[in-house]
């Protein structure tokens, strides 16, 4: 008690396998017939290089003819990379949630991970980051040409990043070949916590420092550099902190001190040089009867209450 199988496929060349066994068969127009199949439910495996493996349970009943057309479904093509993660790092370590934050003076970089397809190792890629925030402009760092290997890290090449304070998004991060097509994107999202940081909060880590001077026109010094200016000024950028300060004015002792500069916020250091010389050039001494001053080195007295 047998029956036939007529088989065709879409496209046609696909090998033929009745309960796993190969028939030696394969579909041709308009269809490949195969003789004498015992009565009974049978599996009709096709498969063909490209193509997914069709699998179907088909019924054989004696003397009849059973026919089964099938069209393939195409193997989608490997992708040559996928984005594996899109974040930020500081001074070389990448953050991690819930601390996704660093100063303006900080070294803080894009980075992505990225892996590739077996028959992408060996090519030239490049990759873009790209970041913005609320309110903020937009920042595309491109990495150079790499011959990459089957996981690459790329990232904005070490170098402080030139942007204002504000909360910046990794929005975009986009694979190119060597030549310039798109062969990868991805956009990252927000991690629980231990996870990277797709999203950086950078506060200012700088202040200023105004100077201010009687006379005016001293020259300023700040940690031992001379400032190339002079009194009255305000010297912008410096790192928050605490920092030594000299001021020189011809005729006058140089005054020296420390000033603690708030970030984001101005130290006022205002002094006055006349004073300072009074005060530097001569100890006054007052009793209940006698005034005592030294001046270069010479006390002169008074009796009176004068000199």
């Amino acid at each position: 008690m047998v029956g036939n199988l007529n088989i065709s496929s879409t496209p046609l060349g696909a090998e033929i396998y009745i309960d796993i066994i190969d028939t030696g068969f394969q579909t041709i127009s308009p269809h490949t017939t195969i003789i004498n199949i015992a009565n009974g439910v049978h599996q009709l495996t096709l498969t063909l290089s490209g193509y997914e493996d069709y699998n179907k349970e088909f019924t054989i009943n004696e003397g009849q003819i059973t026919t089964i057309d099938v069209t393939l479904t195409p193997i989608p093509p490997t992708p040559p990379c996928q984005i594996q993660a899109g974040y930020f790092t500081k001074n070389g370590n990448m953050l991690q949630a819930p601390v996704c934050s660093a100063t303006s003076s900080d070294k803080v970089n894009v980075e992505a991970v990225v892996n590739f397809s077996s028959n992408s190792i060996g090519k030239k890629y490049k990759c873009e980051l790209k970041i913005s925030g609320p309110g903020l402009p937009s920042f595309s760092f491109f990495t150079p040409l790499v011959i990459v290997t089957a996981t690459e890290t790329f990232t904005s090449q070490n170098l402080t990043i030139p942007i204002p304070v504000g909360t910046y998004t990794v929005l975009d991060i986009v694979v190119y070949d060597s030549s310039g097509n798109t062969v990868c994107s991805f956009v990252p999202t927000t991690g629980v916590a231990g996870s990277p940081c797709n999203i950086v909060t950078i506060t200012s880590s700088v202040g200023s420092i105004k100077f201010i001077s009687t006379p005016p026109g001293a020259e300023i010094f700040i940690d031992n550099t001379d400032q190339k200016q002079v009194t009255p000024y305000q010297t912008n950028n410096v790192p928050a902190g605490t920092h030594s300060y000299k001021l020189t004015l011809a005729k006058y002792p140089n005054i020296t001190g420390t000033v603690v500069v708030p970030a984001n916020g101005v130290a006022q250091v205002s002094v006055n040089f006349i004073t300072a010389q009074a005060t530097n050039t001569g100890l006054i001494i007052v009793g209940t009867s006698i005034v005592a001053v030294v001046i270069g080195g010479i006390v002169y007295l008074s009796t009176r209450g004068k000199i």
